[in-house]
C-alpha cells in the first residue's frame, strides 16, 4: 500500500470515530426533518449549538476534505493539521467548562473529556482512538511546517537586484501583515484568558489549588491553540500566494480591458464551480452522519437491547444515499457550467476567425 493509500485509510477511520461523538448529542433535543431545506436547517442549528459541537465539526469537516484531496499534497496537510488543532480546541474547551465546576474533580474530568460521559456510551474514547491515528499522521509530516518557513524566508531573502526590488517589498509586506496579525490573535486571546481566570479564581480559596492550576494550563493552551489556527491557514495562503495572486492579477486585467477583447467568464465559471462544488460536499458530507446517528438511535430506542441487523441498513442506507445525491448534483453542476463555457469557446474561436 503507498503512502497515500494509508494516509487516506487513516483520514477516512479518524472520520468514523469523531462521528458518534460529533453528532450523538442532536439525537432527542433536535427534531430531525427528511425534507430538504428543512434537513439542512436542523443541521446548522445544531453544530451552531455548542461551542465544543461546532470545533468537532469543524474538525470531521477538515478530515472529510483532507480525505477528499489526493493530488495537492499541500492543501491535504493543511487540512489534516487544522483538523488536530480544532480536534484540540473542542478538547480544551471541554475540559475547561468541566474544570471550572468545582464539583468535577480531576479524574472526573479526564474520563469524561477522553472516555464517556455519564449514563452515556464511551463517545469519547472513539475520539481519543482518533487523536491517537491524528497523532501519527502529524509526526509524519511533522517536516511540512518547516520546510514551508524555510521557503517563506528564502522567498523574502529572493530577489535583491533592482528590478525585484517591488517583489521583495510586497513578500515583505505579506511576512509583516501575517506578523500583526498573529500577535494581536495571541494578545487577544490572552486577554480574554486572563479574564476567565480571574473570574474562575475567585470560585477557590486563597493560596495554591491544584484544579485552579490546570485551569491556568487549559487556558494557555487554549491560547496556543487559537494563535496556531490564525497562523496556520495565512502560513498557507503565503505559500501558496503565487499561484493566486497571480489569479486575481489576470482578473483584474481582464476587468480594465475596456474593448472586451478577453473573455473572463471561463476564469470565474471555474471559481464559481469549485465553491458551489465543496459547499455541496461540506453540506451534505454534515447531514449525512447527522441524519444516521439520530435516525439509528431513534430506530434502535424502538427495538430490543442487542444487535439488530435490520439497523445496518440505515447505517450504510443514509450515507449510500446521500453519496448518490451529491453525485447527482455535481453532474448537474458540472453540466450547466460546461454549457455556459461552451459558449465562450465559440465566442473565442469566432472573434479569433474574424
Amino acid at each position: 500500500m503507498s503512502k497515500l493509500a494509508q494516509t487516506r485509510a487513516t483520514l477516512f477511520l479518524i472520520g468514523i470515530l469523531i462521528v458518534p461523538f460529533t453528532f450523538y448529542w442532536a439525537y432527542g433535543n433536535f427534531s430531525i426533518a427528511y425534507d430538504g431545506l428543512a434537513a439542512l436547517n436542523t443541521t446548522f442549528d445544531y453544530i451552531s449549538s455548542e461551542t465544543i459541537i461546532a470545533y468537532s465539526a469543524l474538525a470531521y469537516l477538515s478530515v472529510f476534505f483532507a480525505f477528499l484531496i489526493k493530488k495537492n499534497v499541500n492543501l491535504r496537510v493543511f487540512l489534516l493539521l487544522i483538523s488536530a488543532l480544532f480536534e484540540l480546541m473542542m478538547i480544551l474547551e471541554f475540559s475547561r467548562t468541566l474544570l471550572a465546576d468545582q464539583q468535577v474533580s480531576t479524574l472526573k474530568t479526564l474520563e469524561t473529556v477522553f472516555f464517556r460521559s455519564q449514563d452515556v456510551v464511551p463517545l469519547q474514547a472513539f475520539n481519543s482512538l482518533a487523536l491517537i491515528l491524528w497523532s501519527v499522521l502529524v509526526y509524519q509530516e511533522r517536516s511540512w511546517i518547516p520546510n514551508q518557513l524555510r521557503k517563506i524566508v528564502s522567498s523574502v531573502k529572493s530577489g535583491i537586484d533592482e528590478n525585484q526590488k517591488l517583489s521583495v517589498f510586497i513578500k515583505n509586506k505579506f511576512a509583516i501583515l501575517i506578523l500583526v496579525i498573529t500577535m494581536a490573535t495571541t494578545v487577544t486571546s490572552g486577554i480574554s484568558a486572563y479574564k476567565t481566570y480571574r473570574s474562575a479564581a475567585k470560585q477557590f480559596d486563597a493560596g495554591f489549588q491544584f484544579e485552579l492550576f490546570l485551569i491556568v494550563l487549559n487556558l494557555v493552551l487554549l491560547v496556543i491553540v487559537k494563535t496556531a489556527l490564525v497562523l496556520l491557514p495565512l502560513l498557507f495562503f503565503f505559500v501558496t500566494k503565487e499561484s493566486w495572486l497571480s489569479e486575481i492579477k489576470s482578473i483584474t486585467s481582464s476587468l480594465l480591458d475596456f474593448k472586451l477583447s478577453r473573455y473572463l467568464t471561463r476564469v470565474i465559471s471555474g471559481y464559481l464551480y469549485w465553491f458551489y462544488t465543496v459547499c455541496v460536499l461540506a453540506v451534505l458530507g454534515l447531514a449525512a452522519p447527522l441524519l444516521t446517528v439520530v435516525t439509528y438511535l431513534e430506530a434502535a430506542a424502538e427495538y430490543d437491547a442487542g444487535f439488530q441487523p435490520q439497523l445496518l441498513l440505515i447505517i450504510f442506507g443514509i450515507p449510500i444515499a446521500f453519496v448518490l445525491i451529491g453525485y447527482l448534483i455535481i453532474l448537474i453542476l458540472r453540466v450547466v457550467f460546461e454549457l455556459a463555457v461552451a459558449l465562450i469557446h465559440i465566442a473565442e474561436n469566432s472573434r479569433i476567425k474574424i
